[in-house]
């Protein structure tokens, strides 16, 4: 699957909101209650499915969804 997909599937389910609702500049935190702990359970789902978070990646600067899918790149 394309990680944007993968992704947003991945915030839909823990968010509790559709694919359909997701935007790229969506805010994990403002607009779908997602915090740190939840972000970084996300990474481990991300990783469970094929992706490997890219090195340098900061936790604090990973608020929408579109920097999510930028903070992984499928496995090799």
């Amino acid at each position: 699957m394309k990680r944007d997909s993968v992704v947003g599937q991945i915030v839909a389910r823990r968010s509790g909101r559709r694919v359909e609702e997701l935007e790229p500049q969506t805010d994990l935190a403002e607009d779908l209650g997602l915090d740190d702990a939840a972000v970084i359970g996300m990474l481990g789902e991300l990783k469970a499915a094929g992706f490997h978070v890219r090195e340098g990646v900061d936790l604090g600067r990973l608020t929408t969804v579109q920097a999510l899918i930028d903070a992984v790149s499928p496995t090799s």
